[in-house]
């Protein structure tokens, strides 16, 4: 009779761990089948490419889920969050798409003051060219008054704002010319003095 106690307690033991087992499964299940399946989006703006991509392992959010765009800012330094195509506060679905803009830092001019040239070789203009991002295209033109290879004129003037990639010409000076004979005002040919001839005594 006690022996038989002793199963019948047993038994109640187990059939109650498997009540709370199935218990806890259920309210799992419940849970899990309810649970939000959205996530806020915080402010990224000014946060670094890594403070994003942390944020977005923390929630399970796919790195397809992602798309990275670059564009200048005055006040953005580079590499940091300028704008977010998702507003901060709103829910994200875990199959959402997020536009992230990023910063390449302060803007570039694209202007170009065109300097004054005066006395500057073809070596020396074309240097320039290369790193203000303006194309050249030389010409030579026979000068009197400039040496040789030295800079004459230019299609814009000094100080006219060009935009990168526009194309200016140059005048080069090539060899000068010879000086024409100067003529007499009254327009006569001047006509040497002759030389007298000496006389032999007799």
């Amino acid at each position: 009779m006690r022996i038989s106690c002793l199963c019948y307690i047993k038994c109640m033991k187990n059939r109650i761990r498997l009540i709370i087992g199935a218990v806890v499964l259920a309210a799992a299940a419940f849970i899990f089948l309810h649970k939000d399946p959205t996530v806020e989006v915080p402010d990224f703006r000014g946060q670094t490419v890594s403070d994003v991509e942390k944020w977005f392992i923390s929630k399970s959010i796919p790195a397809s889920a992602i798309t990275y765009t670059y564009g200048y800012d005055d006040e953005i330094e580079a590499e940091h969050i300028i704008s977010q195509s998702l507003e901060a506060g709103s829910r994200m679905r875990r199959e959402d798409k997020l536009t992230i803009e990023i910063s390449k830092g302060k803007a570039v001019s694209e202007m170009v003051s065109v300097p004054d040239f005066k006395g500057m070789t073809k070596e020396e203009i074309t240097a320039w060219a290369d790193l203000s991002g303006i194309q050249i295209t030389f010409r030579k033109e026979e000068s009197i008054d400039i040496p040789e290879g030295i800079f004459v004129r230019a299609s814009e003037e000094t100080g006219k704002e060009m935009k990168k990639g526009s194309l200016l010409e140059i005048v080069i000076s090539s060899r000068q010319p010879q000086r024409p004979t100067p003529i007499p005002d009254d327009g006569a040919i001047p006509v040497p003095t002759p030389i007298p001839t000496p006389h032999a005594e007799g």
